[in-house]
């Protein structure tokens, strides 16, 4: 062989060993990024990464390689950038140029395995370091492991904070990168020691100063772990953008995006919608936010920046770095954008609609919302209007904005529970009208009630509500499971009477997420309008429908619009007499409608934390049939309002056309 076939066979080889040496010098984490990244998906997938694409990105990077901060968490919007600027880039910078072992920490260890897979190897697997990665042994074929090795040595250990302390005191990192923070800042019930973020946190404690924490999480609540690094524990820092029309500087938060709430519609609300300048009061154009997104700052807590630039003020004194940043910070995420889905959320006026604006939009802790308020005699006797209970008994009038009513039923052994709410078309405002009980078998007697004591209390309630109220549809609970020949004698009656009653079953947020695969039935299409997310239906071998119901989601939203300005859209009305001292459960008096509210003041929701993850818990004490017949209620008008949209469409559809006119295809309104 000669010598210069022997050198050209030798030379890839030497490059490789090369590149398995640690570099005497490392660039920093900014050049490597810059220099070997390639962004794997999204709008510029294919193409190297550019901290000008989103140029805050800059002092993150710069803040990661200085000494000023070991421990660096982060939070912003949804596909903000999260995950990409505090897991992917650490993990390629540290396994490659730094040449290190790291630990990836997740809630589990599937998800950390997840994240392995699904985020940082794609991005990895795009650059030059491809060779290094494993070809063999543990974890080289996207399989699930405990750890994989690098061909160049270094180790990703995947760690969980579920399990015992064992599996996260087992191995030792400088390096550690987690996500999901705020599901695991507490210790589990196996656990004797600290949370396990603070355990991981361990792992690198033998590196000291030279430890590195990388921790990002979307925002929950001000007690969330996030919350308090990023705020309290951290330096607290924002990202200021400047006015092109004033030159002052300004962090854009929710309460100076205006224009959207006056429009008539969500295309009205994309061109209205807007960022004011707290300075000079001018309402940013896209092209003037998106030439302010060129020039941010980065400022600290207790910082100012003068019109200059110039930032005054202390530095701060901790070791950690707490950043927080918005969906105006996000170059990809239009102003319009923001602006519809601010609109839609005060047109349906859903609660968790507000929820994913405040933490996936704006990032802002849904703390206040969740636990800060509760229900009241007094909150709700406020409530009430300038209406007696039953009108039409009365001889009175229904309230002028009542345009459809809907009946509801919480069904008992003995008694069946019933409601009638009035309610906008627009915006849902409620109004109940009447409410009371039905008797299946006379109160205090000791006999069980037959088929025909059912049918026949059914019959009267069904007699008031479709009758007398005229209500477009009724809804009734069939959760109370009547024994042997009465079982199912709930369902067959609403199947009887036609599509206007409607034979329903409570389940908790977690059996609704489940119930697909347990529950019979086919589940049929829903309008478009009709919240799945919280209503289904589904049809019975005998073809009758079975709806479920999100009872959680739907307290939830009972309870948001119970907390709402008194008059504003989607507000709850009692009647008048509702407000008095005589509130027992079984009165029926003209001098006791007050005992409504007992009903929903018998309620109250809890957020706690299990194993490390926020749940939100109804406690109820006592007799609450009424707040349950509301949720039933509301959950009913939602259906309505999507069915009569959709006939008013079918309805335009069918309309002749002018000559000339192009013809539309009719709307098929169905399950």
């Amino acid at each position: 062989m000669m010598m210069g076939e022997t050198t050209s066979i030798l030379t890839p080889v030497r490059r490789f060993l090369r590149e398995l040496r640690p570099c005497a010098v490392p660039r920093s984490m900014r050049q490597f990024a810059e220099e070997e990244i390639i962004l794997p998906d999204g709008p510029r997938k294919g193409m190297r990464f550019r901290v000008s694409y989103m140029p805050f990105l800059g002092f993150v990077l710069d803040a990661f390689d200085g000494e000023q901060f070991t421990d660096f968490y982060m939070t912003g919007p949804v596909q903000g950038g999260k995950t990409f600027i505090t897991l992917v880039i650490p993990a390629a910078y540290h396994l490659f140029e730094r040449q290190e072992g790291i630990i990836l920490a997740a809630p589990d260890l599937d998800l950390a395995q997840a994240i392995w897979r699904e985020r940082i190897l794609p991005a990895l697997e795009r650059t030059r370091y491809k060779k290094l990665l494993p070809v063999i042994g543990s974890g080289s074929k996207g399989g699930k492991a405990k750890s994989v090795r690098l061909r160049n040595g270094a180790l990703v250990r995947f760690m969980g904070a579920g399990g015992s302390d064992a599996q996260r005191s087992s191995h030792t990192a400088r390096v550690i990168l987690a996500t999901e923070l705020d599901k695991m800042d507490t210790a589990g019930d196996v656990s004797r020691e600290a949370n396990p973020v603070k355990q991981f946190q361990g792992r690198s404690a033998a590196f000291g100063d030279q430890a590195r924490f990388y921790g990002e999480c979307t925002i929950s609540t001000a007690a969330g772990l996030i919350a308090q690094q990023v705020t309290e524990v951290g330096s607290n820092s924002s990202i200021y953008l400047r006015c092109e029309h004033c030159g002052g500087w300004s962090a854009p938060e929710r309460d100076r995006f205006i224009g959207w709430e006056t429009a008539e519609s969500v295309i009205e609300a994309r061109e209205k919608g807007r960022y004011v300048c707290g300075a000079c009061g001018v309402m940013w154009s896209e092209a003037d936010r998106q030439a302010a997104l060129c020039s941010p700052m980065l400022v600290h807590g207790g910082q100012e920046v003068a019109p200059d630039g110039t930032i005054t003020g202390p530095q701060p004194k901790t070791p950690v770095f707490g950043l927080r940043w918005n969906a105006m910070h996000s170059p990809m995420v239009p102003m319009a954008k923001i602006a519809a889905e601010e609109w839609e959320s005060k047109r349906f006026e859903r609660e968790d609609d507000e929820k994913a604006l405040h933490q996936f939009v704006w990032v802002i802790p849904w703390e206040d919302r969740l636990q800060g308020k509760q229900l009241s005699y007094e909150m709700l006797a406020g409530h009430t209007g300038d209406y007696y209970a039953n009108p039409l008994g009365r001889g009175d009038e229904l309230p002028a904005d009542v345009d459809f009513g809907i009946g509801s039923v919480d069904v008992q052994k003995a008694v069946l529970y019933w409601q009638i709410d009035g309610y906008s078309r627009d915006g849902l405002t409620r109004f109940t009208l009447d409410y009371g009980v039905e008797e299946i078998v006379q109160e205090g007697s000791d006999r069980d009630p037959t088929e025909g004591d059912l049918r026949r209390a059914l019959d009267a309630v069904r007699e008031h509500q479709m009758g007398t109220y005229k209500c477009l549809n009724m809804w009734v609970d069939c959760g109370y499971r009547h024994e042997g020949a009465l079982e199912h004698v709930v369902r067959i009656w609403c199947h009887e009477q036609g599509q206007q009653v409607n034979a329903l079953v409570g389940r908790s947020e977690g059996q609704f997420r489940s119930q697909s695969r347990r529950v019979s039935g086919k589940t049929l299409k829903l309008l478009p309008d009709v919240p799945g997310e919280m209503i289904q239906c589904r049809l019975q071998d005998d073809h009758s429908r079975l709806w479920f119901l999100d009872v959680d989601r739907l307290k939830d939203e009972v309870h948001h619009r119970l907390f709402r300005e008194r008059g504003s859209v989607g507000y709850h009305w009692f009647p008048r007499d509702a407000a008095n001292k005589s509130r027992t459960g079984r009165s029926r008096g003209p001098g006791s409608m007050g005992w409504i509210l007992s009903h929903y003041m018998r309620v109250k929701r809890e957020i706690q934390m299990v194993k490390g993850r926020e749940r939100r818990i109804w406690v109820e004490h006592g007799a609450q049939h009424l707040w349950d017949c509301g949720c039933y209620s509301l959950a009913g008008a939602f259906v309505t309002v999507a069915e009569l949209t959709a006939l008013d469409a079918d309805k335009a559809a069918r309309q002749p056309k002018k000559p000339g006119e192009a013809k539309s295809k009719d709307i098929r309104v169905e399950y």
